[in-house]
């Protein structure tokens, strides 16, 4: 995956087209990321800026 600038999800890939970086955090309780297998694996999820109250 080659995610555009403001993709939030990144990572050092996917095991497949359908575990992709995005389905870390999508909520969905049928997806999931899966990295190709490798010690150094790794994914972020920007959250964003910070708000205050």
């Amino acid at each position: 995956m080659n995610p555009a600038p403001t993709d939030p999800y990144r990572g050092s890939g996917s095991e497949n087209a359908g575990a992709t970086q995005g389905a870390a955090a999508d909520g969905g309780a049928a997806t999931r990321w899966s990295s190709h297998v490798a010690d150094d694996a790794w994914t972020r999820i920007d959250l964003g800026s910070t708000t205050s109250t």
